[in-house]
């Protein structure tokens, strides 16, 4: 049994929940000063597989693992409810995020721009955002726009004809291009969620989506890359050029097919697939096992690449080139088939200068937390850290 962490009274506690199709993760931090400090952690798999193969995933079935994660947190650390704000992601096919890009012209262009226009601009940006993006998703999925929750919409950029500044106020011109961050959710999701939630004792802080705190999380501040959070059976793609956000997407696949994979090939459980994988992610077989689960994974692998480069395509703005590097992070991105495919897949058809060099996402890559649990070092440990960087008055 570990060493029980004794709070003081004053000190605030939080939970981070990071709910995914395959697993749930969760961590105990605090803030001290400009610092996350990491307490506990763990981690439940979910069964059985495939409970977010639509937006209606089952609420007892998460409720009960989340309490599993809960309980050791607990065990771990004796800290008796006092983590009870939670802040937490879902899976990137219940919750979304959108780049959105919108231009207005001013027709007083000479004039600077006062307190009063700036206000009033930027509620309009916000508000034609809201109404495009929800009329756009409601019509894909067939539902009605006022379905759809909007959880946290900001603005990332500003340009006034064609140069970037940091705000509105005090500057003059005619063209206004902004690119914007939006996060939301299906309200019948949203209330599923807070039922969950409410039910285990706990409060809500904040919803989030990872991805949107990579920026802030980054030690390196000017970093350009493609990011890959590859997830059981959504993967994700942040596009970040000099140290900002141009991009962000999901495509179907993950951890979770070649689990399948290996079920079907094998006629085995989904459980037994699932421990497979991770033993040989890990290295832990033989190596003529392992020759036969990599011929079994290949055919995976592929559709996964050729789904991934679709997207890329669909991502690509203004026949702008990818940067050269790719870093991987997420539970998936363990996969020796992951990382192999993406170094010597064909990339000869997407704008990349050069052929993408692939590297990890790594907890030291980050800054300002401190891993007292000191198990924190994988890639797979990065979406439920980045979760704890989202920015709350309370924290």
């Amino acid at each position: 049994m570990g060493i029980l962490l004794k709070f003081s009274k004053k000190e605030k506690y939080f939970l981070a929940l990071d709910i995914g199709t395959e697993a749930i993760k969760s961590l105990v931090f605090k803030r001290r000063d400009e610092k996350i400090v990491i307490l506990r952690s763990s981690l439940q798999y979910l069964e059985p597989f495939g409970i977010f193969e639509s937006r209606f995933f089952e609420e007892d079935l998460i409720k009960k693992t989340i309490s599993q994660t809960i309980e050791e947190v607990k065990f771990q650390t004796n800290f008796k409810g006092k983590a009870k704000y939670t802040v937490l992601s879902l899976p990137a096919n219940i919750l979304k995020s959108q780049i959105y890009f919108k231009s207005l012209k001013r027709e007083n262009s000479k004039e600077k721009i006062q307190e009063r226009e700036a206000e009033s601009i930027t509620s309009n940006i916000v508000a034609l955002a809201k109404k495009e993006i929800s009329q756009e998703f409601a019509k894909k999925i067939g539902i009605l726009a006022k379905d759809i929750n909007f959880l946290n919409i900001s603005i990332l950029e500003i340009k006034i004809d064609g140069f970037e500044v940091s705000q509105l106020l005090g500057f003059s011109g005619q063209n206004l291009d902004f690119r914007l961050l939006s996060t939301f959710l299906l309200r019948y999701d949203l209330k599923k969620v807070e039922k969950i939630i409410q039910d285990l004792n706990l409060e809500i802080l904040k919803i989030t989506d990872p991805a949107g705190n990579l920026i802030s999380a980054l030690l390196d501040k000017t970093l350009s890359g493609v990011f890959l959070d590859v997830g059981g059976k959504i993967s994700k793609i942040i596009i970040i050029k000099d140290g900002k956000i141009q991009g962000i997407s999901a495509l179907s696949g993950g951890g979770e097919d070649f689990s399948q994979a290996l079920s079907q090939h094998l006629g085995i459980s989904k459980a037994e697939a699932e421990d497979l994988k991770l033993r040989y992610s890990k290295k832990n077989l033989s190596e003529e096992v392992r020759k036969r689960i990599k011929e079994i994974f290949f055919p995976t692998a592929s559709i996964w690449f050729n789904n991934l480069q679709f997207s890329l395509k669909e991502a690509q703005k203004d026949k702008e080139l990818f940067p050269s590097t790719i870093f991987l992070f997420g539970g998936g991105s363990l996969l020796p088939e992951i990382q192999e495919i993406l170094r010597e897949g064909d990339w000869k058809e997407l704008p990349f200068f050069k052929k993408p060099e692939v590297k990890f996402l790594l907890p030291k890559d980050l800054k300002n937390f401190e891993d007292k649990t000191q198990i924190l070092t994988s890639a797979q440990n990065i979406p439920s850290l980045l979760i704890c960087y989202e920015k709350s008055e309370i924290f």
